[in-house]
């Protein structure tokens, strides 16, 4: 587990772009779909945070606590609109601070939306934490 935490840490500091899915920028769900596709557990399609919530639940386990390789989600259960990974029980690493118009760098500057750490309790939309259906040599680290 700890390879995927590296690699999602790599993204830190990549402007928040939407829509955006590379190094060039990512929104909440492109930059979660890369670090999945990092050990193969992403559906093929493009998917908003929303879709991968629908996903997960059908194809993860759902968990009571914040958990290393859970993603969380958050919104309501009708309209997920943030997805991050937990990193740890009480941090998460997400693409945030942005919004449908932050389209470009100086956007993301402006609105210091970025890739980042955050404690996981400073959202209060938490809806759920659902563990991916990982390969098992991530948890032979």
């Amino acid at each position: 587990m700890d390879e995927l935490i590296d690699y999602a840490k790599k993204w830190i500091g990549v402007p928040y772009r939407w829509g955006g899915e590379n190094f060039f920028g990512v929104d909440c769900s492109g930059y979660i779909r890369q670090v999945l596709k990092s050990v193969n557990v992403c559906p093929s399609y493009d998917m908003t945070a929303h879709g991968l919530y629908r996903y997960f639940m059908e194809y993860g386990i759902l968990l009571d606590k914040p958990k290393k390789g859970a993603l969380v989600f958050f919104g309501d259960s009708n309209l997920i609109r943030h997805v991050s990974l937990c990193i740890n029980s009480w941090q998460m690493i997400e693409a945030g601070g942005g919004t449908s118009s932050t389209k470009t760098r100086s956007d993301a500057d402006a609105s210091n939306a970025f890739v980042r750490i955050r404690p996981i309790s400073r959202r209060i939309d938490l809806v759920h934490y659902i563990m991916p259906d990982y390969p098992k040599e991530l948890f032979d680290e």
